[in-house]
């Protein structure tokens, strides 16, 4: 019985000790396989951003690799993949990291996410080695890094739940290249016999002013060439063209190789007063540099000769009366000189509802020699403006009375602006008052906390809340004459 309790006692203290043998340790005498050694093999160079140590395309899915060496000389390559982590919520996101192949593989679609790998110990964490004393700072040209790489290994329990992994730091030396192709030189090619469509007086400079069959402009580039280890010119050439977009809307403009989903060609708005005959322009190009992170800007001159006019006409508020309105337009040159009506002629639309509206104005065929062949004038129906009876001075403060509006007049009105000023063109101490509700109807209102003893120019107009083509905004009436008033 004795020899019994000790064979048990025996056994209970064998399995012990035994709980206490780590669970890292292999059976007999094996080593887990530690990574000894790091690689960066990739069929690309890194590129970079100058002046920081970011890196544009690490996460590349399919391209990024490193290759680990393991103290049983055991080789793994980690690629950078991707997948979503998706709990059915507004959380959603992708994460880009780095698997052991043996672990992971990428979906047959390369268009569709990879899903997280089961074994914990798939993940590679990488970083640029930074110190923070002497940070990493890209310069243009090749550079020399360092990866520092916290390496997963298995210590036991593979493919289990007990499965137990460490890391291993190690450092991957790797080159990264910070060449940015950038814009020098930018020339326009007009097609024989072009004129860009540019009018006297113009005010404001775009592309669109060289649309055209057979234009183009011809960018000339600075970029490293990887063969000769130099940065050398090259050019690419934004013709016009029209197309279709890749989301198939109607395009046009300037594309490189005439395609409408590519690079396009901007030309920065100029602010210009032209002339008659011939005027040099001198315009912006500006293209967006990302591994720079800013737009590079390249000026460039253009001559162009202008010999139309442009023109422009009066944007009229009528007042609504429930009936069809047709518009009357003053038209003027870019000089400001009004143009004789028998000069052009538009066919007047027939509208009563409140809005704005547009009209095509065309200049006859004896007068398109002047004036560029046609502009678009606006006008717009509105509500009644008030009538303003008389503005009564009071201490520091004006009254201003106007016409009281009758039941159905305020069926068209939702408000009035009354503003003012101590001067006639509306700056000097401008301010401005609504008026709805009770003040509306009771036909004045007194502006209060106003400078003593001062005169005040002031002017009204009428407001109605609408909606046009789908969108809701307040219809102005015409404003009324200006009058004036002097506090107390």
């Amino acid at each position: 019985m004795n020899m019994k309790k000790t064979i048990i006692a025996l056994l209970m203290s064998a399995l012990m000790i035994m709980s206490f043998i780590p669970v890292s340790a292999f059976a007999d005498g094996e080593e887990p396989a530690v990574p000894v050694k790091a690689e960066w093999d990739a069929p690309f160079d890194l590129t970079g951003v100058i002046g920081t140590s970011e890196l544009t395309n690490l996460e590349t899915p399919d391209l990024a690799k490193f290759v680990i060496t393991y103290s049983d000389e055991s080789e793994k390559t980690f690629v950078c993949r991707r997948f979503i982590y998706d709990e059915g919520t507004d959380d959603e996101y992708t994460v880009y990291a780095f698997y052991d192949t043996d672990y992971y593989q990428p979906p047959e679609d390369p268009g569709t996410q990879g899903e997280e790998p089961e074994s914990s110990a798939a993940g590679l964490y990488v970083d640029i080695n930074e110190d923070e004393d002497e940070p990493v700072q890209f310069v243009e040209g090749w550079n020399d890094a360092q990866f520092r790489l916290r390496v997963p290994y298995i210590v036991s329990g593979e493919g289990t739940e007990d499965e137990i992994v460490e890391y291993k730091e190690l450092f991957a030396d790797a080159r990264v290249l910070c060449a940015p192709k950038r814009p020098l030189e930018v020339e326009y090619l007009p097609a024989d016999g072009f004129v860009p469509n540019l009018s006297i007086g113009s005010s404001f400079i775009t592309t669109e002013a060289f649309y055209g069959e057979g234009n183009a402009f011809r960018v000339t580039y600075l970029e490293w060439n990887d063969d000769s280890q130099e940065f050398e010119e090259y050019t690419s050439t934004y013709s016009y063209a029209k197309g279709v977009d890749i989301d198939g809307n109607e395009e046009e403009g300037f594309f490189l190789k005439g395609r409408v989903d590519l690079d396009r060609f901007e030309i920065e708005g100029l602010e210009a007063d032209l002339l008659k005959g011939e005027n040099e322009l001198e315009l912006t190009y500006s293209e967006y540099v990302e591994v720079l992170g800013e737009e590079v800007p390249v000026t460039f001159k253009v001559t162009v000769d202008v010999q139309k006019y442009d023109a422009y006409a009066e944007a009229p508020i009528y007042a609504y009366t429930g009936k069809v309105i047709k518009p009357k337009f003053k038209v003027y040159n870019s000089d400001g000189d009004l143009i004789d009506p028998a000069e052009y002629e538009y066919e007047a639309p027939a509208n009563k509802k409140m809005g704005w509206y547009d009209v095509e104005v065309k200049f006859k065929d004896e007068f398109k020699d002047k004036y560029l062949s046609s502009f678009i004038a606006s006008y717009g129906i509105g509500p009644k403006k008030p009538v303003i009876r008389k503005i009564a001075g009071g201490k520091k403060s004006l009254t201003v009375y106007w016409k009281k509006l009758t039941k159905s007049q305020l069926k068209n009105v939702d408000g009035y602006y009354i503003e003012i000023a101590r001067d006639k063109n509306f700056t000097k101490s401008y301010k401005s008052y609504k008026i709805t509700g009770k003040k509306l109807k009771a036909g004045k209102a007194v502006l209060k906390k106003l400078a003593k003893g001062k005169k005040y120019y002031v002017q009204m107009y009428a407001f109605k809340k609408i909606t046009q083509d789908g969108t809701k905004f307040s219809m102005p009436s015409d404003f009324t004459k200006v009058k004036t008033g002097k506090t107390r």
